[in-house]
């Protein structure tokens, strides 16, 4: 099948400018640019193509389930596995068509805000976005890219900020005014980033004229991602070695944070560049990434591919069509609940350092009928600390929320603490905010855990809806990163 402008000409032109043993470096940008080309005008034949592919898989099972085939399921079945084999590649190729020409800024150039967002340090979006990056593209090259500490940035505009917080950040992060490095408060990806970019350029409209602090004036795009994502990648590139230290796929995370915490001091480093070791982490992670042979590419699209999948690679558009496109395919971190009953714990780190690895969770959901014929949800959150205090570890502290169907009535929480022991040591309980929010009502509270022991927090509801439970069958939909335990009463 000949896609849209993919004549036999043009391949061999791509394919004279691409060898296994090039790199994306090697590649001329008029190269770059014919790909994005291509691929963009390729859009709908690969939709198509892929449709077709998926009913010929559907009319192939139905025929090899049907009576009087006989001895065809041997064959079919075989035809079936390549035809389920072809698909994923292509599907894949779609859905880039339709997203990648933009980001990589194909017609004009793409400005992208960075978030890089510490997974050790959860929060409600992905995690602390304690630095970011300005990345700017244009026909498939990167034109600009520079890092920064968030905190340089909040503190220049420290003065002129005045978004107030939302109150849980008032009351356990002892934060009055809302910042960028706290702007990911929603769960949902696309929530968050629309407030980050809001936030990010106020804040930098505040900057002096001449100010170095690396900016944008426009945002077209966001980019979260953990160190979780960057562990993979250097498992590729193998170890980095910058400002005299080594990173490698197994201490990334902690290596980084140690050095931006503390060994900058110890190096003589000032305060202000104390995150200067990340943009020369990024800047030759960049330079070996694009070094690869392009035989090694697709081990670079395994690991991105994992961590969309897993939330440790977050994509956003303000261009609708192609941010239409990442809800559809699960990229943009967006919250959707198709069942009758929902259910989403999250969790946001207020002043626990780097403490969310020693922290074990375990969720219980319970329903059960009360005496008054009410159907009942319990939520049981329990901590367990693992840890000890030490230089990135400390009592865990954390707002908690549980998002349920609009409609759903509190009936109660256990375990909520007005704050933790060192400021609360007579264990007074704390109050239950609730509040809708993304469609969904939500209880938040707060709680705390000390290293070593354990802790849990409950929340008991009326459940919003039993309409469809005609059928005896009760749905639940969660997104939980936690192991989670269900048991209905019917």
């Amino acid at each position: 099948m000949r896609l849209a402008g993919l004549s036999e000409e043009y391949l061999r032109e791509v394919q004279a400018g691409v060898s296994l043993e090039g790199t994306f470096d090697d590649l001329p940008t008029q190269t770059k640019r014919a790909v994005l080309q291509r691929l963009a005008a390729s859009a709908q034949d690969l939709d198509l193509l892929v449709t077709n592919l998926r009913i010929l898989e559907e009319e192939m099972v139905l025929l090899s389930e049907s009576a009087g085939v006989g001895s065809m399921f041997f064959i079919l079945d075989p035809l079936r596995e390549d035809v389920q084999a072809a698909q994923e590649p292509l599907e894949l190729l779609s859905i880039a068509a339709r997203v990648l020409p933009g980001f990589a800024g194909l017609e004009e150039p793409s400005s992208i805000l960075l978030l890089f967002m510490n997974n050790d340090e959860l929060r409600p979006g992905g995690g602390f976005i304690g630095s970011y990056g300005v990345l700017e593209m244009y026909g498939g090259d990167i034109v600009h890219l520079e890092t920064a500490d968030s905190y340089t940035l909040d503190r220049a505009a420290e003065d002129d900020v005045t978004r107030t917080a939302p109150e849980p950040l008032s009351r356990y992060n002892a934060t009055g005014e809302w910042f960028f490095r706290d702007s990911n408060w929603s769960p949902d990806f696309a929530a968050s980033s629309v407030l980050s970019s809001e936030l990010f350029l106020e804040e930098v409209g505040f900057l002096d004229e001449g100010s170095e602090i690396p900016a944008m004036k426009r945002i077209d795009h966001l980019v979260g991602f953990t160190p979780t994502y960057a562990s993979d990648l250097l498992s590729i590139t193998g170890p980095i070695t910058v400002g005299g230290q080594t990173f490698t796929s197994e201490n990334v995370a902690d290596l980084l944070e140690y050095q931006v915490q503390y060994g900058y001091a110890l190096n003589g480093t000032p305060e202000a560049q104390r995150k200067e070791i990340l943009a020369d982490l990024v800047n030759e992670m960049k330079t070996r990434i694009y070094s690869l042979p392009s035989a090694d590419w697709s081990l670079v699209l395994k690991v991105t591919m994992k961590a969309l999948t897993q939330k440790q690679l977050l994509l956003y558009s303000t261009d609708e069509v192609i941010q239409d496109v990442l809800q559809e395919v699960g990229w943009a971190g967006s919250i959707d609940f198709a069942s009758v009953d929902a259910l989403m714990v999250v969790d946001a780190n207020l002043a626990s350092l780097k403490s969310d690895p020693a922290v074990k969770r375990h969720v219980t959901y319970e329903v059960y009928q009360n005496t008054s014929n009410q159907w009942v949800g319990r939520v049981a959150i329990a901590y367990a600390h693992e840890g000890m205090f030490d230089w990135k570890t400390t009592r865990y502290r954390t707002y908690t929320r549980v998002y349920l169907p609009q409609g759903t009535q509190l009936l109660g929480v256990e375990g909520s603490w007005f704050n933790d022991i060192t400021q609360n040591p007579g264990r007074a309980k704390g109050s239950v905010d609730v509040v809708e929010e993304s469609g969904f009502i939500s209880f938040g509270a707060f709680t705390s855990v000390e290293p070593g022991q354990k802790h849990t927090l409950i929340f008991e509801f009326v459940l919003a809806s039993e309409d469809e439970w005609g059928d005896d069958v009760y749905r639940l939909n969660t997104i939980l990163s936690q192991d989670l335990v269900v048991k209905v009463e019917l």
